[in-house]
Parts: structure tokens; sequence; C-alpha cells
């Protein structure tokens, strides 16, 4: 019966999370496709228009630009959605795998995913800052260190959570607001609001390695 009701609790979850999705797209081709259809249309005809009258072709320039700035601010809400229910669906490793290793395989990059400890949920805040974090460092990775392999190491610990970054490529970043590229000031803003450290290491030739721990007291319920 116990083993039943696993099998249940899965499917549940599965179809939840399938159903989310699915709402989501909906609201991406309502909104952002719609939207971008519009700016297109717009743009059109404000080519048509430039010439013979300009005042009328500023004012369609005006609306694509208020098209454009809700659009984006409606596909940053739908990602916000889309990580929330990943993160409540499957929990932070299994989230860190699903999103950042098609990003290293589509650069050819190789990527690995370690996890230590028992795997517990964090505060929902806590797990977004530390997948924002990998995010940023897998994408630093890919666009400036020219890498050829990141790996990533997440550690449960009884009373702190642990997240390293480390990839194989150049290093040599100085640490500043940008270390080389590494959106260090955003990483730091992160670690802060996790009451975390932060060590940041990139020798000439020897990549980059990001490491953060962070208290994660025992008392939080286990994920399931």
């Amino acid at each position: 019966m116990r083993a039943q009701a696993a099998v249940i609790r899965q499917q549940a979850g599965s179809v939840a999370t399938w159903e989310e999705r699915q709402r989501i797209a909906r609201e991406l081709h309502d909104t952002l496709e719609q939207d971008l259809m519009g700016v297109t249309l717009l743009l059109d005809s404000t080519a048509e228009r430039l010439h013979a009258n300009p005042a009328s072709a500023t004012e369609q320039l005006a609306i694509a630009r208020q098209l454009l700035r809700r659009s984006r601010e409606e596909s940053r809400s739908t990602i916000r959605d889309l990580r929330s229910v990943a993160l409540e669906q499957l929990g932070l490793p299994a989230t860190l795998d699903e999103t950042l290793r098609p990003i290293a395989a589509a650069a050819g990059l190789g990527f690995a995913l370690e996890v230590s400890g028992e795997p517990r949920r964090l505060a929902a805040t806590a797990e977004n800052h530390l997948l924002r974090i990998a995010h940023e460092g897998v994408s630093n990775a890919v666009k400036h260190a020219h890498a050829t392999h990141v790996a990533i190491r997440l550690a449960y610990e009884r009373e702190s959570i642990a997240l390293e970054i480390h990839d194989d490529g150049q290093g040599g970043a100085d640490g500043g607001a940008r270390g080389n590229g590494f959106g260090l000031q955003g990483v730091r803003e992160r670690v802060n609001k996790l009451a975390g450290t932060l060590r940041f290491e990139s020798p000439a030739g020897a990549g980059t390695r990001l490491h953060i721990t962070a208290p994660a007291p025992g008392s939080v319920p286990p994920f399931s």
C-alpha cells in the first residue's frame, strides 16, 4: 500500500507539472506571441510610412516600443513561473540538472552534477537564489571562460547547504564587479540574502570556482 501510495503521489505530481506547463504555454501563445506579431506588423507599417509620413512613423514606433516592453515583462513573469513550478515539483537537485544541463550541452560543454547528503526542501526563496547563482556560473563558463567542462556540487549538511560551480576554463578573473564576465555583484547580493558566505577563485589557466555556503537548518521538512 505504501508503494502504491508513492506511485500515486508521483503520478499526481507529474500530471500537475504537465498541466501547469500547458497553462504557461497557453499564456505564452496568448500574450508573447500575439504581442510580437503586433510589433512585426507595426514595424512593417512604419517602414512603409517612414519617408512619406515621418510623424505617423514615429507614432507607430512608440506603440511598438510599448508592446515590446509589455512582452518583456510578460516573458519574465512566465520564466519565473516555470522556475517556481520546477522547483516546487522536482526539488533543487533535479531542477539544477533539468535547467542547466541543456545549456551546457548546447555549447558543447561536459556537465556533471554531484549531490551529497540527504536532499531536503529549503525555503522557496533560498532554492531560487541557489538556482540563479548556479545558472550564472554555468552561463559564465559558456560565454566567457572558454571551458570544456562545468561541474556543480550541492552538499546538504545538517545545518547548512553548500553550492559549488567549477569550470575548467581560462580563469584569470580579477574578482571585480563583473569578474571577467562573471556577474559577481548579483551573486554577492543573492548570497547576502541567504546570509551565506562566498568564495571566488579564478587563477589564470586553472578555471573558475565559485563556492557558497549558507545556513539551512536540519529541521526543514525533508523533500519527498
